[in-house]
Parts: structure tokens; sequence; C-alpha cells
């Protein structure tokens, strides 16, 4: 609903409640969804700001679909504002840690999901659906997130990617009309 002056106050007295000295993970995941707010409402230069405060500097070797949706928002950021090379750095560390998941053993949408975008932004359009369909595959089916994904850009005009969004609102149709027809038969 575009409420986006509620959800950041929302979010800043999420913050305030920690006090003055909140915990370094819950920082970065406020300040993560503030960089998420700023980003869908176009304000690119504060987006960048909060997602590159939210990336976590540590080497953690757990596979965190947060931290990639981060690195790569702010990698289009980086871009959009003027410093592509930076952006690109971003863009590289995120698709290490998605080849350090997989070494790992990581095999579920988000993942499929995550390198998918990586591929968009890489300018490989074909590999990036081939990754969205085995997101698929495997479950995914966020058309929401489809709609206001901006690292997609770059597939919205191609003809496979509308087909695959066809796709996904038609199995939540006909998800929706299975529910429906259950509840009227129960009663």
């Amino acid at each position: 609903s575009k409420r986006y002056e509620e959800a950041e106050r929302l979010i800043r007295e999420m913050r305030a409640a920690y006090g003055d000295n909140p915990p370094p993970v819950a920082v970065r995941r406020f300040d993560r969804q503030l960089g998420l707010l700023a980003m869908i409402r176009g304000d690119l230069q504060a987006a960048r700001d909060y997602l590159l405060t939210s990336l976590n500097d540590e080497d953690d070797p757990a596979w965190s679909g947060d931290e990639i949706m981060t690195l790569t928002l702010a990698s289009l950021a980086l871009n959009r504002t003027g410093d592509p090379e930076r952006g690109q750095e971003l863009l590289e560390r995120a698709e290490r840690l998605i080849a350090r998941a997989r070494l790992n053993g990581v095999d579920d949408p988000s993942i499929y999901y995550s390198e998918g975008v990586v591929m968009a932004l890489n300018g490989d359009p074909e590999g990036a659906l081939q990754k969205l369909q085995q997101a698929y595959d495997r479950g995914f089916r966020e058309e929401w997130v489809l709609e206001i994904d901006g690292r997609l850009d770059p597939l919205r005009d191609r003809p496979e990617f509308l087909l695959f969004k066809q796709q996904i609102s038609d199995d939540l149709d006909e998800a929706l009309f299975e529910i429906r027809s259950n509840s009227l038969v129960a009663l």
C-alpha cells in the first residue's frame, strides 16, 4: 500500500527499543530493512548507504540468503548511483558466498533465485531465467517478489520472464481455487 513513512517509523521504533547500544546484528538487520524500504521507494542514495552499513564483514561460512540479498541490492544501488566498480566487487562477493553454500550442500529455492539474480545483474538473462525456473521447480512461488525486485529489471521485457510470472500466477490462482473449493465442501 506504499505506506513507506509508517514502515520506516515502525523500524525506527523497534531499533530504539534496543536503547543506545544495540547489538551489531540488530543494527545490521534494521539498516537492511531501511535499505530495502529505501530501494522500494526509489531513494537509491539512502538505499546504498543503509545496505552498505548492513553488510556483515565477518567471514561467516553459513548460508545466508539475507546477506546475498543485501550484497546484490547494494551492488545494484552502487551501479545506479555511479560506482559500478564497487558494485561489481559486491556482486563477486555474493557469487563467492553462493559458491561456498553450494559446496556445503545448499539446494533450496532461495539459492537458485539468488543465482538467477546474480546472473541477471551480470548480464546473463538466459542463465538467470534458467536459475529462476530451477527455483520454481523447487517450490518458489513468490509472485510479489518478482513484481518488486529491481535486480530482475534486465529480464522484465523478455517473453520468457513474462511466461514465468504467468506460470506462478496460474499456480497461485489454482491453489486459491482449490482452497476455496475445499472450504465450501467442508460446510
